[in-house]
């Protein structure tokens, strides 16, 4: 009874800091591709799933296709795996994607992070928080530099501008030239 009472106040515990959390990066906003077995969890947390996959075995080239078109489609920030299952799906998708990719374990003592119930809780959150942090520093960054190309592009366009004015001007100064010349050896 005392175990069971210390376990239920670290589970509580542990619940109130992964939701202060979420609600502090206000992951409900952030939308994501998560393997089945992850999605009570994920949902748990505050996450938008915006598609779930099976083992990746039990998928077919289309159903990849799908996951990879829906992810692009709703701007999806994180793919999420499954360890027990296999990531390399999961990297697949979130490098098409262009997403975090994260991977969570649902067996406690299968990570040195995360060797009892409580600590494996303890430690998907912080994947999952880690990778949206990550993303949004990347977003940022992706925007800044779409900002900077369109304003090199800009540039881009006044120096060739400014190349074809040089090129008139020294057409220009060289026809004045052979016209100076001429008339000069006329006198």
């Amino acid at each position: 009874v005392k175990n069971n009472a210390s376990l239920c106040e670290a589970i509580f515990e542990a619940a109130s800091e992964i939701s202060a959390r979420a609600a502090e990066l206000n992951v409900s906003e952030v939308k994501v591709i998560c393997m089945l077995w992850q999605v009570p969890f994920v949902k748990w947390v505050g996450f938008n799933v915006a598609a779930t996959y099976g083992p990746p075995e039990k998928l077919s080239v289309e159903d990849i296709a799908k996951l990879v078109e829906t992810g692009k489609k709703e701007g999806v920030a994180l793919v999420i795996d499954n360890l027990q299952s296999g990531v390399e799906l999961g990297s697949q998708i979130a490098s098409e994607v262009g997403a975090q990719h994260v991977v969570l374990t649902n067996f406690p003592g299968s990570l040195p992070d995360a060797p009892d119930y409580v600590s494996m809780l303890k430690y998907n959150a912080e994947q999952l928080f880690g990778a949206v942090e990550r993303w949004r520093v990347l977003s940022e960054v992706g925007a800044e530099v779409l900002r900077l190309k369109g304003e090199l592009g800009a540039v881009r366009g006044q120096m060739d501008i400014l190349m074809a004015l040089c090129i008139v001007l020294g057409i220009v100064v060289g026809v004045e030239s052979v016209f100076l010349y001429a008339r000069r050896g006329q006198h």
